[in-house]
């Protein structure tokens, strides 16, 4: 599954990319739409977008500088994709990650030139150890279906920097690669808690496979410091169906009543009849 759509068993939205504050995550729909303007319908030239990008300059907090690219991504013409790569190929790094962010998505909902944006965003994963520029070209590739991404997303599962490891994350999730799963379960362990819990997340929820190892990088999980870490942990283990996860529910449930997780994870195994509930992982080497 694509790695910016919402998994289908929680409300939690994967999405890497902020919207003023919230999700670009294809169309904008219901209350964002009713709280901001439409990036399809803003009135401002191609000109104008950029100047304001470059004005405003990457900043996770700055609505005015995704209103500018939300625009553009949404434009999605071959002047928006030149004038992105040229970005790309600029020699200033803020520029590089303005170019990044306008080839992440553009063309949503629909997709404009994905194989030139990819190509590209791979050039400079090649080129760039800037950790700022590395998080916004993971984050980018992210956006996209490229498989290929993989093994360089995975040169940084180890960079010092936390927000280039959870880009990494950003870039591996959805994909049922072994090294993208064996590079999650790893990231899973992160001592950063975003890295760790979006991780987790990606394993529980973003993949349906079911081994031995994905499974016990769950359990692992279970003990969590970080409240979200553990939660996901066990939907993923509900969603396999494995016997670690009631007496993981019952105790969260005791520990907090209102859980959220814990509630999904026992909806989980609710829904599942009994005798199928304690159910082996499938065999990492069959045969």
């Amino acid at each position: 599954m694509p790695p910016w759509r919402t998994s289908p068993d929680s409300s939690r939205s994967l999405s890497f990319a902020p919207y003023h504050g919230t999700f670009l995550a294809g169309e904008p729909t219901g209350l964002l739409m009713n709280q901001l303007p439409d990036p399809r319908h803003d009135p401002r030239s191609v000109d104008e977008l950029f100047c304001a990008a470059l004005t405003e300059q990457p900043d996770d907090e700055d609505d005015a500088y995704w209103d500018a690219i939300s625009a553009l991504n949404f434009r999605g013409t071959r002047e928006v994709f030149e004038r992105g790569a040229a970005l790309c190929r600029s020699h200033c790094a803020i520029e590089r990650r303005i170019g990044a962010d306008v080839l992440a998505q553009l063309g949503v909902p629909e997709r404009t030139l994905p194989a030139e944006c990819i190509a590209l965003l791979l050039s400079m994963l090649r080129a760039d150890e800037e950790p700022a520029l590395l998080h916004s070209v993971l984050i980018a590739l992210s956006h996209h279906e490229a498989p290929q991404s993989i093994h360089p997303a995975v040169r940084f599962l180890r960079h010092a920097d936390e927000d280039v490891r959870y880009a990494v994350v950003a870039a591996l999730t959805g994909y049922d690669h072994p090294l993208a799963v064996e590079s999650l379960i790893e990231l899973s362990t992160d001592k950063a808690d975003q890295v760790r819990d979006w991780a987790t997340f990606a394993l529980a929820q973003q993949l349906d496979s079911d081994t031995p190892e994905i499974r016990a990088g769950l359990a692992a999980r279970l003990d969590d410091p970080y409240e979200d870490c553990c939660g996901e942990a066990m939907i993923g283990l509900a969603r396999r169906r494995d016997p670690r996860a009631p007496a993981a529910v019952e105790r969260e449930l005791r520990l907090n009543p209102h859980s959220d997780f814990a509630a999904e994870a026992a909806e989980l195994i609710a829904g599942t009849a009994a005798a199928s509930l304690y159910c082996p992982p499938a065999s990492s080497n069959p045969g």
